[in-house]
């Protein structure tokens, strides 16, 4: 109410963040979602990297919200659409999260596994940790997913030829289970 149309940058962001906390707070369904698409409306289109950050972090938390698996995946398709070719890292972070779990929410497989692959064409370079880290988690989602063996052991390989000398340590968690799991279908 006191800042929700001022035009500084930084209180734009504070101003979504705010919003973005109250909905995370609610317990109602519809309230959350409700607070979510405020957040969307009043700040869909605006240019700032951290106040876009909240509206793709907005969609995903509605995402996960909704009960009806159409709307869901409508939902991840709007962050993708809206923000797939945003520049911020933190930004890309959110739409591969986004598109994993989209992945998850799909009950075709070929359909799943043609999503982990989005993620891997769109961000399997990316020099950003976080992003990375869920790149290596898409590749091992694909790879559960995966009936063949042999196909599922040829992904496992993937992450470890990928991050296998990334030190970042939330992606050499995911190197150790693949490098598990792959041995285990040996």
């Amino acid at each position: 109410a006191r800042f929700g149309d001022d035009p500084t940058p930084a209180v734009r962001e504070t101003v979504a963040r705010a919003l973005f906390n109250k909905a995370v707070t609610l317990t109602d369904a519809d309230a959350k979602i409700a607070v979510y698409d405020d957040v969307v409306a009043r700040f869909g289109d605006d240019p700032t990297p951290a106040v876009r950050r909240q509206v793709a972090r907005a969609l995903v938390n509605k995402a996960v919200t909704l009960t009806d698996a159409g709307d869901v995946i409508a939902v991840y398709d709007d962050v993708v659409a809206r923000f797939g070719d945003d520049p911020t890292p933190e930004v890309r972070e959110t739409v591969a999260e986004a598109l994993v779990n989209k992945a998850v929410t799909l009950t075709d497989a070929g359909d799943e596994i043609a999503v982990y692959d989005d993620v891997v064409a769109r961000f399997g370079d990316d020099p950003t940790p976080a992003v990375r880290e869920t790149v290596a988690k898409a590749l091992v989602n694909k790879a559960v997913t995966l009936t063949d063996a042999d196909a599922k052991i040829a992904v496992y390989d993937d992450v470890v030829a990928r991050f296998g000398d990334d030190p970042t340590s939330g992606i050499q968690l995911v190197v150790k289970r693949a490098r598990e799991v792959s041995t285990d279908l040996m």
